[in-house]
């Protein structure tokens, strides 16, 4: 049984909205002057300044990404759809086929992009990491969404849950392992029950749903010895997502980073830790990740921040 939120929340961001609001700023007008080229070091400003200010068990976060590795892997791939924008146009079918390979090339994307942050995130100095193939997990992706196709989008709480135990199951911290025991049955209710709503709510009710989704996989998630759980409702999550959009409305924006660490801690808040982690046990991982994985993401639009 997980004891009191405010007797087990060992993480926590203490970032200010003022200071990020600044970074932002600069970020914004040196992407402007250099024709976007900048956005790559933005991005890797943006996240060391999120990073150093969570602090887990005391110890900060820390991210070790640079922006040029974010620029040569997006020139990865910027040249690889050059190229088959060329072929494209000597031989047009090949349209057809890049559309129906886009699912295996979000998949490559996303977990390219979750392996290059994990193993450019730092812990008293451990590395965080993602083991596996990204191809592996690009063809779990292609495959759930036939499947998402053929049952008209029923299958979605298995699919996503199989999707989500895929990159969980493969994460570790050094030496220490990430495990994920949920199974996509159990959303099954919310999940129908949030269909046959979707009309009456005109479509919010799906945010209820995602907050209990993020309950349920964050309860069937562990680190080694230690045991995540989360009290994170329905209601909470429509009303961050729905005020969230309402303060970039009527600030055109400019509120963007008060939601971005409101969001964080509102996670954080809601996070409950289970169980020690023997710190002394675990080794470093001499792995590492290119970026190719983030310059594909962002050439698809999958990133996160």
């Amino acid at each position: 049984m997980l004891q009191n939120n405010t007797e087990t929340q060992r993480i926590v961001q203490h970032g200010q909205g003022g200071e990020l609001f600044m970074i932002f700023i600069v970020n914004l007008i040196l992407t402007i002057l250099t024709l976007g080229i900048y956005r790559f070091w933005a991005i890797t400003r943006t996240r060391r300044y999120i990073w150093s200010h969570t602090l887990i068990e005391g110890h900060t976060l820390e991210y070790t990404g640079q922006g040029l590795e974010l620029l040569i892997g997006f020139l990865k791939v910027f040249v690889i759809f050059v190229a088959l924008g060329i072929g494209i146009v000597f031989f047009p079918p090949l349209l057809a086929l890049l559309y129906l390979a886009m699912p295996f090339l979000m998949g490559l994307a996303i977990y390219g992009a979750m392996r290059y942050r994990l193993s450019h995130t730092r812990l008293r100095g451990v590395r965080f990491g993602l083991d596996g193939k990204a191809s592996d997990y690009a063809l779990m992706v292609l495959g759930y969404t036939l499947l998402l196709f053929f049952t008209l989008g029923m299958a979605a709480p298995w699919v996503r849950s199989a999707l989500y135990g895929e990159l969980i199951n493969h994460m570790r911290f050094g030496s220490a392992r990430f495990a994920y025991d949920g199974r996509g049955a159990q959303m099954a209710g919310p999940f129908f029950l949030a269909v046959l709503l979707t009309i009456p709510t005109v479509g919010l009710i799906w945010l209820w749903y995602r907050g209990r989704e993020i309950r349920y996989q964050t309860r069937h998630t562990r680190l080694d010895q230690v045991q995540f759980g989360s009290h994170l409702s329905g209601g909470a999550y429509f009303w961050l997502v729905l005020s969230n959009l309402l303060l970039l409305l009527f600030t055109l924006g400019l509120a963007l980073p008060w939601v971005a660490l409101r969001s964080i801690r509102f996670m954080l808040d809601r996070l409950e830790l289970d169980g020690e982690l023997d710190y002394a046990s675990i080794e470093q991982s001499a792995a590492e990740a290119n970026a190719t994985g983030e310059g594909l993401a962002d050439a698809l639009d999958v990133g996160v921040f």
